[in-house]
């Protein structure tokens, strides 16, 4: 389902950038894949799985130049910060100069809150959520705690802390279908089939295997089987769902049991579609949740809530990204084609979006 009042919101907001876009600069803080040496790295779990290629690198370099800005690429946060304490940075073209950052170099909690925190420091504009809220988004346990204390539909979620220890003792019940995944990751960093079953020894001891090679704990939630769909969410005036997007498995929108495994993300095995198999009302209430999930973690920019949904229409939000892909594989560019409008529009978007929240536009 696309929104089409959201997207000519959109579209006019692009429109309004446009115009200015000669007095503005983004600059790209990014890991990108053929440029990683990969020092840091989980022994079974790839983690540029979360980075960018260089075709992909190029596709959002061109979508900004596509809008008229001036693109500077850094490759790695060292690179940008350098820049910017040697004065580099500020000798870039143009006044107006605003920072995209999706780098997370190394490994555990906060990592991607480096960039949005030093930008902060320095009063460098940045296009992602402030640090704080970057960081939490990041913790899905503390995510689904806040969004249950709030009545949102979270999944029903534990914390395992590895050899046999849960948070505040709170155990799952033992003939429930559960998923494990690990608490700071994201891009499905590893996840695989054991991943999923019901509690048991065998279960456990598959977790704490886990807990070993990526050195942290593990949200449990509870499978959802059925549909999954993502959400994406724009600042316009409060948040603003621009519609709710299908996964698909194989071209099939009913996943039953099936999940967007490693190996399936690593290789984007997986596809877009419209929504119209859910009754327009769970549409609504999809966006609805959606935009209330940005609004409570005070989510800027743009954003992306993700949700199992039951055959019966009952949904649950998985995760929640404050710097969603924006690349020609993702929900945010399958919208902006399947409406007749470039893919690159997405990205032009977000440099839309933040242009003025900094008062630029």
């Amino acid at each position: 389902m696309i929104f089409y009042v959201a997207l000519a919101d959109a579209q006019r907001l692009i429109e309004r950038f446009q115009s200015t876009a000669g007095t503005i600069t983004v600059a790209i803080v990014a890991n990108i894949k053929e440029a990683l040496d990969y020092e840091e790295e989980y022994p079974e779990a790839a983690l540029a799985t979360e980075y960018f290629s260089e075709y992909e690198i190029r596709h959002i370099v061109n979508a900004f130049q596509e809008i008229g800005a001036y693109v500077k690429i850094y490759t790695g946060e060292d690179s940008f910060m350098r820049s910017v304490l040697d004065g580099e940075f500020g000798k870039l073209p143009r006044k107006n100069r605003m920072v995209y950052n999706s780098a997370q170099s190394g490994t555990g909690p906060g990592r991607k809150s480096l960039i949005p925190a030093f930008c902060q420091l320095h009063g460098i504009p940045v296009c992602n959520s402030n640090p704080y809220v970057t960081g939490l988004a990041r913790h899905k346990y503390h995510v689904a705690s806040l969004l249950t204390a709030h009545g949102l539909p979270a999944c029903p979620s534990w914390y395992y802390l590895g050899n046999g220890r849960w948070m505040l003792g709170r155990t799952p019940p033992e003939d429930v279908l559960l998923i494990a995944k690990a608490a700071y990751e994201s891009a499905s960093i590893g996840l695989t089939d054991d991943n999923v079953g019901r509690l048991s020894p065998v279960f456990l001891a598959a977790l704490d295997h886990k807990i070993r090679i990526l050195r942290q704990p593990v949200i449990v939630q509870r499978f959802i089987e059925g549909f999954e769909v993502e959400v994406p969410v724009f600042e316009h005036a409060g948040a603003q769902p621009l519609g709710v997007v299908s996964i698909t498995l194989d071209g099939q929108k009913d996943l039953g049991r099936r999940f967007l495994d490693f190996d399936v993300v690593n290789r984007d095995g997986y596809g877009f579609s419209a929504s119209d198999h859910l009754e327009a009302d769970l549409r609504t209430r999809l966006a609805r949740d959606a935009a209330s999930v940005f609004d409570l973690l005070e989510v800027s920019g743009v954003g992306r809530v993700d949700f199992r949904v039951t055959p019966d229409g009952a949904h649950y939000v998985t995760d929640v990204a404050t710097s969603p892909h924006l690349v020609q594989h993702s929900s945010f560019a399958w919208l902006f084609r399947s409406a007749g409008l470039p893919d690159s529009h997405a990205l032009a978007l977000l440099a839309a979006v933040n242009a003025r929240r900094f008062g630029w536009i």
